[in-house]
């Protein structure tokens, strides 16, 4: 996988927490609000050198849509937008390992708007039974011509850090829910409910598994998870290596009109029956974390990303969601390297195909 083996100290994350802002349920949105008459002077920590003013920005609810410009999402004009729920101090810094750590989310004064972009919006909800899963599961996304960089996120459940925290992210992140987790249908729905896209892993094929098996298999899986963008291939035991099963694996996503996640590895033909398929598709670069890798190592592996991203005018990133994972996402979203590609979800990738 090309994994980098430094092992970097130190914390690059901010130390400080934003500030709180919109009181909901027993948590807090780190927002920074500028009062009337009060210039905004962003900390200097915080602030990437070409920083200008901040707006208020908040996760993307239902009607709302993506901004790729500068990394942060924003409501679409004259939408109704409604922060998360948000428990602050949650985010661990570098090497901490604890749920409970310090908080590591970043100012919202540190990030820049995006600048007037075309919007790819969201289907309308009465075109459900007409439209296939990506069409009709797929979040708005402003496109501002700038190369995709889209990060996936497997949910490890309790090894990660928890539902809540995960869903401060403010920028795209489609997140990959295991369909063999009992709480997954609601892993799902608390994903979606939150503004993000969804693929489902195909985890849970027996060993040996026909076509047959896969169809049977999957088919339950994507009924449970009914809004899902995509389908992944597993880490271990997919289908991507049988070409039987991935032939079945194309095919389903040719009827239920889902995309299909491969990844770079061997001769990959899943992806290449399903380009022929005329089936959305995108292969992952690099895996951010096999290793548990630190942030500092982690964030140049997204540096190369950004490079490749400029090779090929996308490129697709997987990760896990362990505290120094989401840390370091978290930290290289603030730097200049990330403005120069537009952070997307998943479908995003996919429809370029």
């Amino acid at each position: 996988q090309g994994q980098d083996q430094g092992q970097d100290q130190g914390q690059d994350a901010p130390s400080t927490p934003p500030q709180a802002n919109a009181p909901r349920t027993g948590a807090q949105m780190p927002q920074v609000r500028r009062l009337p008459g009060q210039s905004a002077v962003p900390s200097p920590d915080a602030v990437s050198p070409r920083a200008e003013t901040a707006p208020v920005f908040v996760p993307a609810r239902e009607g709302n849509t993506f901004a790729a410009e500068g990394t942060l999402r924003r409501a679409v004009p004259g939408a109704e937008t409604t922060p998360p729920a948000v428990r602050t101090g949650r985010l661990p810094t570098v090497g901490d390992g604890r749920p409970d750590g310090g908080s590591t989310l970043p100012p919202a004064s540190a990030i820049r708007p995006a600048p007037e972009a075309r919007v790819v919006a969201a289907p309308s909800p009465d075109q459900g039974p007409a439209l296939g899963a990506l069409a009709r599961n797929a979040v708005a996304f402003r496109s501002s011509g700038k190369p995709l960089l889209s990060v996936i996120l497997i949910d490890v459940g309790p090894e990660g850090l928890d539902r809540e925290a995960l869903m401060t992210f403010s920028f795209p992140v489609t997140f990959a829910v295991d369909p063999t987790r009992p709480d997954a249908a609601e892993a799902m729905a608390a994903y979606r409910d939150a503004g993000y896209e969804v693929v489902a892993l195909t985890t849970g094929l027996p060993q040996g598994a026909l076509p047959r098996d896969l169809e049977v298999t999957v088919s339950r899986q994507l009924d449970r998870l009914n809004r899902t963008v995509a389908v992944m291939d597993a880490e271990v035991g997919g289908f991507q290596e049988d070409r039987a099963l991935s032939a079945q694996m194309i095919a389903m996503a040719a009827e239920t009109g889902h995309g299909v996640v491969t990844y770079d590895r061997g001769l990959n033909g899943a992806a290449r029956m399903a380009g022929r398929a005329g089936v959305p598709n995108a292969t992952v670069f690099r895996v951010l974390d096999e290793d548990r890798e630190n942030a500092p190592t982690i964030r140049r592996m997204l540096e190369r990303a950004v490079f490749k991203a400029r090779q090929d005018g996308q490129v697709v990133m997987v990760g896990h969601s362990y505290p120094e994972t989401v840390t370091a996402l978290y930290s290289w979203a603030l730097e200049a390297e990330a403005e120069t590609v537009s952070l997307a979800p998943i479908s995003a990738v996919l429809r370029q195909r």
